[in-house]
């Protein structure tokens, strides 16, 4: 996760006042910034901010339900912006985008970054074969 990342988080959480809401300095002091990244060096501190996340999605998206549309939906979200609308993520959600070298080049395949997401969902989590 990138710090960036958090901090929206962070101040979306906050913003739609979602419970139970952690105690975070939003600041934007270097003290509010470095305790991000002792968050994130963590194991917790980033499940704490994947379930913020999480509950950021289920609070602006409550009519998705089904769980392949939720990992579609959340995995365009986090890759690209969850301050995006449902129609833009749905659209990035389709793109493939995503390369795995460290530079890409023309010749590079392309992978859609949501379609992943959702097979590590598929076979790995053991909710849904």
């Amino acid at each position: 996760m990138k710090p960036s990342f958090a901090e929206a988080i962070q101040k979306e959480w906050i913003k739609n006042k979602l419970q139970p809401c952690p105690v975070i300095d939003t600041s934007e002091t270097i003290e509010a910034r470095k305790a991000i990244i002792e968050r994130l060096d963590s194991h917790d501190g980033q499940l704490l901010y994947l379930m913020m996340f999480i509950g950021i999605m289920q609070n602006r998206f409550p009519d998705i339900t089904n769980l392949k549309e939720r990992v579609l939906l959340y995995s365009a979200a986090y890759n690209s912006s969850f301050f995006h609308s449902e129609e833009t993520m749905r659209k990035i959600a389709a793109q493939s985008t995503f390369h795995t070298g460290a530079i890409q080049f023309p010749s590079d395949k392309n992978y859609c970054y949501s379609d992943i997401a959702l097979y590590y969902f598929l076979n790995y989590s053991g909710n849904l074969n």
